[in-house]
């Protein structure tokens, strides 16, 4: 068994699928499911904002941040 992430990191801009698409695999996943998924992306499209919670994100912050906003929401989770 592998060891899995306590926290996956998610941009909406990916080059073969895009967050969201991957977000919905991760949430559909037995085994993955309960990993909390915050997605730093520079969108703030608010259709995707929506789509994001409504999958199981579990936070959404619009970049670009500062350093210490990063660690201020990483924390969170922890």
């Amino acid at each position: 068994k592998l060891d899995q992430p306590n926290l996956i990191l998610l941009d909406l801009n990916m080059p073969k699928m895009n967050g969201l698409e991957f977000l919905h695999l991760i949430k559909n996943n037995e085994n993955l499911k309960f990993i909390p998924v915050v997605v730093f992306t520079t969108s703030n499209n608010h259709q995707d904002l929506i789509k994001a919670f409504e999958i199981g994100v579990a936070g959404y912050i619009v970049k670009p941040l500062r350093y210490e906003n990063y660690i201020i929401q990483i924390e969170k989770y922890f």
